[in-house]
């Protein structure tokens, strides 16, 4: 076959170019994008019950609704909040699970329970799209505008920006929604003999269209519609409530003032300062985003600017492209450096035509890649790109043994057409194996589940599909372009570069040759001396391995990037205008930092998630959130710089507040790395043990922001309606609510049709007295009974106390997190210093302490990562015995993988590198790339061993002549990661050190091991 494809060489290559132009279009048209899809497998459930307190919800609406989730197939995770009025539920599944048809059970399941929950309770909500993110935030600050005239110019932005091309939707927030409201005089209703509910009753009547059927006694039957919609706020004021005996009809507007207005905000935004309303911008799928956004922004310039009226002015607060474009950049620029370098080292040890033919093998191998990765719906993001770092050096491998092996047949004075043909032959099999085994280092990444599988998906992806790719290129191409070459008349030399192009050997084939006397030398003393070489590799292996308890361990690092956030959090109690005055404070802190250029704040909500991983929304009127963006001109400090100071000087000039100023992270959402779950019964319990808990994390150095989800209590007034009493008039429990809402949002009752939406009919009570809970305590209560308005202190005791804000509840079990960020320290430094501080505390019987945050996410991850390490060491065995035909020899060639383990070991201890899940996944995939030397070594030696050659020579002769190609794969792998091992990211730089520093130490040891143990293993047999 190989000697057909040689003599229809032009036929060959023609496929080639063809997948190579096929695989350029690709890369060209695949959707790029920051990061990848991280799909969040859980769905929220939200319940209100109005009027009712934190254990009455429990009790009466999350248990219920718990306990039916749990039966759900598929359910992993249930975790609850009940508050006043309010029910969150939680709901993570396995991942794997069909979640279509898990919501689907969960909505069967609301059905079954809700016939069981309170009457007064609402319809649960079952919210299944989390988390979305954006690719662009756009802020229109317009500091004198009021919120109508807002409205208006804000959703002509937004639909004019709607209709282009890539963007799925634009949410708009800082704005109120608009309503209808009908603010009731309750004295003038007194007068009339009014209560709300029949107000209430007058507008809902009023206000309605039927469907008037049709008559069909007429040809073809005539339909009749009914109307009675209100057209205009005035016709509201004129809806007749009832007629006196008189004969009088009493209007709406003689009890109640009636208007088309905004209701309060519930989240306030601002940029630098300056109110105004933002437009958070959502990407269709699989579109380019770079591009998109580079559309928008010119559109933005060109079209919207322009056009805005006086006073309101366009800011782009966030542009994913931006980063997307920097951080592309920076990893292409690896690239290209490694690509520099791999050339380099191949220059060194080749003749510059094999040179320039191996180094060729790396770009050709990735456009051949890219047209299978295309139609398997690759996305280029930072994983994607970096993976094509990581596998840069390996590429070439194949490359360099079978040049290699084909100029040996050259120099052994073969015709061009038998050295390439022998050449590919006797190295075929061991590097397609070798390419094999590689593949099987990385292909059991494909099985990991979970956020984390999501997120590295592409590792396996790329490496497997680009491997593929530069095997057939070294068995085809190669060969190919070699007997091309050998076959060419040899030409005088003219000129500098024909004289450098016809070389023989490397521009280090000086120092080569010196390197293969050393070894020549060591080899045979190594050979001679087998156990002690033994001894060596087992005291450097023991050394290696005893370094790992000294070294820092860590899940995923903080992300490098010029943006930060800081969630602030007022007391419960807290209002909208206090919790912005906090807001206000801390932005003039900030406003004082040179290094910052934007400040976007959004109070009542956190900032809209823009980061695949910012999965936490928290909202509120005691929240807000403050994105933070900053220069990068040289001499400015730095954002983690940045962080450090504003944690101190924020907590310390603000009281009154709990700010947390946190850095971005990378890999999967964990949340507060630390995270210590107490479970028990009793609420007074757990409050103790969490304050006991806090009280030790606060003492441990590094350990900041230390909270609870219990939380202090608030202070409330209580709205005790004796039941008998009520009953008795016929006044419900939802009344009573409905009553109390008047006073304070106002109540829903109808609505109102705009040109552009639908809008609340909104009833409120005129606040005429200067202490409203005066007011509230006269408020009137309609009966059932009587239609009369019963005064709310005659049913109800209105007191002041202090209750449980909310409570928690974890795997249908009440439960208290204590959390902590760190700062200074690894979050594994503080949690095993508070474990050893928790070791003997006495835990009361029932209660349990559970440990989350990072610690909870990086067991599991590395237990996976540990199982899959064990399948990828059976299958390369499995591999290799069957390439060997042996139990045993593959046992030898496996020697390889753990010395690179240890040599990687020791490389993220000396750089000072904690392990994390990258520097794991380096480790991992070690296994693959180290073996694929022994391989081919072991390989040569039974070649040798055939030819009738004693073993202690076959072994020697075997690493003298593997030297070249095996120095040249290692140093071309760690030439390729040098850039990202030097200079690249806090992701990036650990998994890049554990593979170079595996590699050196593995190639290094594996020239002298492999030929020792082996020799070891031949005198034992005999």
């Amino acid at each position: 076959m190989l000697r057909k494809i040689l003599e229809y060489k032009k036929i060959t290559m023609v496929f080639f170019v063809a997948a190579a132009l096929w695989g350029m279009m690709n890369f060209f048209t695949i959707p790029r994008q920051e990061d990848p899809d991280i799909t969040l497998l859980v769905a929220r459930v939200v319940t209100t019950y109005p009027g009712a307190n934190p254990e009455k919800v429990e009790k009466l609406v999350t248990k219920p609704l718990e306990e039916g989730f749990e039966a759900i197939k598929g359910v992993k995770k249930i975790e609850s909040t009940s508050s006043e009025s309010l029910s969150v539920i939680m709901i993570e599944v396995y991942p794997g699970t069909d979640t279509k048809k898990a919501w689907d059970d969960v909505r069967y399941k609301i059905d079954e329970v809700r016939q069981s929950l309170p009457d007064e309770t609402s319809e649960p909500q079952l919210n299944t799209e989390l988390i979305r993110t954006c690719m662009m935030v756009l802020h229109l600050e317009a500091p004198n505008m009021d919120y109508l005239e807002l409205e208006a110019v804000s959703r002509t932005v937004k639909d004019e920006l709607k209709g282009l091309p890539g963007v799925a939707e634009i949410q708009r927030e800082g704005l109120p929604d608009r309503e209808i409201q009908v603010v009731l005089d309750m004295e003038r209703m007194a007068r009339f003999n009014l209560t709300w509910s029949q107000v209430a009753d007058a507008i809902k009547a009023r206000n309605i269209t039927i469907p008037g059927g049709k008559l069909k006694e007429q040809p073809y039957g005539l339909a009749i519609q009914t109307t009675g919609e209100y057209l205009d706020p005035q016709v509201i004021a004129g809806t007749i409530l009832k007629v006196t005996p008189e004969g009088n009809s009493v209007y709406l507007r003689d009890i109640a003032a009636v208007s088309l207005c905004t209701a309060d905000p519930a989240v306030l935004v601002r940029s630098n300062g300056t109110p105004g309303v933002s437009l958070v911008l959502f990407p269709k799928e699989n579109i380019d985003r770079v591009k998109t956004a580079a559309n928008i922004r010119a559109y933005i310039k060109h079209n919207i600017g322009p056009a805005l009226p006086a006073g309101v002015t366009p800011h782009i607060i966030f542009d994913q492209a931006v980063n997307t474009r920097a951080q592309f950049n920076h990893l292409y620029q690896e690239l290209f450096i490694g690509m520099g370098i791999v050339f380099l080292v191949c220059l060194l040890a080749l003749p510059p035509f094999g040179a320039l033919l191996v180094a060729v093998a790396i770009p050709l191998s990735v456009l051949l890649g890219m047209g299978p990765l295309g139609m398997m719906d690759l996305k280029l993001h930072q994983i994607s790109v970096a993976a094509l770092v990581i596998v840069l050096g390996i590429l070439v491998d194949d490359s360099i043994v079978t040049n290699d092996n084909i100029q040996r047949h050259l120099e052994l004075g073969d015709t061009p057409m038998q050295a390439a043909t022998l050449g590919i032959r006797e190295v075929a099999y061991s590097i397609t194996n070798a390419t094999v085994a590689t593949i099987a280092a990385f292909a059991p990444l494909f099985l990991l589940e979970g956020n984390i599988g999501e997120f590295i998906f592409a590792i396996p992806q790329v490496v497997t599909v680009t491997l593929l790719a530069s095997l057939v290129v070294s068995l085809f191409l190669t060969p190919i372009v070699r007997l091309y070459l050998a076959s060419r008349p040899t030409r005088p030399a003219r000129g500098i570069v024909s004289v450098f192009f016809q070389r023989k050997g490397g521009l280090a084939e000086g120092t080569y040759l010196r390197l293969l006397a050393f070894y020549r030398r060591s080899i045979d003393l190594a050979l001679s001396r087998p156990w002690r070489t033994v001894a060596m590799a087992v005291l450097f292996m023991g050394v290696s391995l005893s370094l790992f308890p000294f070294t820092g361990k860590t899940l995923f690092p903080s992300a490098e990037r010029n943006e930060f956030l800081i969630d602030i959090t007022t007391p419960t109690t807290a209002t909208l205008e206090e919790t912005l005055n906090k807001v206000m404070e801390v932005e003039a802190v900030l406003a004082e930092q040179p290094e910052i250029k934007v400040i976007a704040s959004y109070t009542g909500k956190s900032f809209p998630q823009f980061y695949y991983n910012e999965t936490k929304y928290v909202s509120g009127s005691n929240k807000a959130g403050i994105y933070v963006s900053t220069r990068t001109d040289r001499g400015m400090r730095k954002p983690a710089q940045l962080v450090e100071l504003l944690r101190s000087r924020l907590r310390e000039e603000i009281p009154g507040a709990n700010i947390l100023v946190r850095n971005l992270e990378q890999g999967i959402p964990v949340g507060a790395p630390v995270a210590v779950r107490i479970k028990g019964e009793d609420l007074e319990t757990l409050r103790a043990l969490a304050g006991d808990i806090s009280a030790r994390l606060r003492d441990i150095p590094g350990a900041i922001n230390v909270d609870d989800t219990m939380g202090p209590d608030i202070f409330q007034y209580k709205v005790q309606v004796d039941e008998e009493r009520a009953n008795r008039l016929g006044v419900t429990n939802l009344a009573v609510a409905s009553t109390v809402l008047l006073m304070t949002d106002g109540m829903a009752v109808s609505t109102y049709q705009l040109p552009d939406e639908q809008i609340n009919v909104v009833l409120k009570a005129a606040k005429n007295q200067p202490i409203p809970l005066e007011q509230l305590k006269s408020l009137p209560v309609p009966s059932s009974v009587n239609g009369a308005g019963i005064p709310l202190n005659q049913l109800a005791e209105i007191t002041p106390t202090w209750a449980v804000s909310q409570i928690n509840r974890n795997q249908l079990v009440r439960t208290v997190t204590v959390s902590s960020y760190t700062q200074g320290r690894l979050p594994s430094e503080v949690v095993k210093e508070l474990q050893n501080s928790l070791r003997s505390y006495p835990l009361p019987q029932g209660y349990e302490i559970e440990y989350g945050g990072e610690q909870e996410e990086s067991n599991k991850s590395f237990t996976d990562l540990a199982h899959l390490s064990l399948m990828v060491m059976v299958i390369i065995y499995l591999l290799l015995a069957v390439q060997f035909n042996s139990l045993l020899k593959p046992l030898i060639i496996m020697v390889t993988v753990f010395l690179g383990v240890c040599g990687a070991l020791a490389g993220i201890f000396l750089t000072g590198n904690p392990i994390g899940f990258m520097a794991a996944l380096g480790v991992f995939s070690l296994a693959g790339v180290v073996v694929r030397n022994g391989i081919v070594l072991i390989e040569f030696v039974e070649l040798a061993v055939k030819e009738g050659k004693p073993l202690r020579e076959a072994l020697a002769q075997a690493g003298q002549a593997r030297l070249r190609p095996i120095l040249l794969t290692m140093l071309s792998a760690v030439g390729g990661l040098a850039p990202m091992a030097i200079a690249g990211s806090s992701l990036w730089q650990p998994m890049a050190i554990a593979i170079s520093s595996g590699l050196i130490i593995s190639t290094a040891l594996t020239l002298y091991v492999i030929p020792t143990l082996y020799l070891l293993l031949e005198n034992w047999k005999h």
